[in-house]
């Protein structure tokens, strides 16, 4: 199965993922604006970016691969217009003139434009594992509660 290892180191507890086009609007917001919840659940369901509780600060080690998991535990529909997508630590978010390069680890990678799901789920070994799948549904989310991986 093809698939991308990662890791990347968080003081928020927070995975950030999204197409590095669609927070420029966010670029002179101060650094910690997706840590406000209502500031953070209209990016998640207007589909920009994903923001996950991982419930600890620390290092986090997973895979990334390109077919739907079995057992998901959370999956978001997100916007891909430019085809870069980041995936790292949330401190790395758009804001202050700033945006992601994997300072703290983490993927910019490539992927087809359009729209994509992504899913998300621990390994049993507690790693993190991530797909990102390539989607013609619907851009848009309706959650009503920051997200939190168990």
């Amino acid at each position: 199965m093809h698939h991308r290892l990662f890791h990347f180191t968080t003081d928020t507890a927070t995975l950030s993922v999204f197409d590095v086009g669609v927070l420029k609007h966010r670029i002179a917001d101060s650094a910690d604006w997706w840590c406000l919840h209502a500031d953070q659940l209209h990016e998640l369901n207007c589909g920009n970016a994903a923001f996950i509780d991982l419930g600890s600060d620390g290092t986090y080690s997973g895979a990334l691969r390109f077919a739907q998991l079995s057992e998901p535990q959370l999956r978001v529909r997100l916007a891909c217009p430019t085809g870069l997508m980041f995936l790292g630590a949330g401190e790395e978010t758009t804001s202050e003139g700033m945006e992601p390069d994997c300072t703290r680890g983490g993927l910019l990678l490539e992927v087809p434009r359009g729209g994509v799901v992504l899913e998300v789920g621990r390994q049993p070994n507690g790693d993190l594992l991530l797909a990102l799948i390539q989607s013609s549904e619907r851009v848009s989310n309706q959650f009503t509660e920051p997200l939190r991986l168990k």
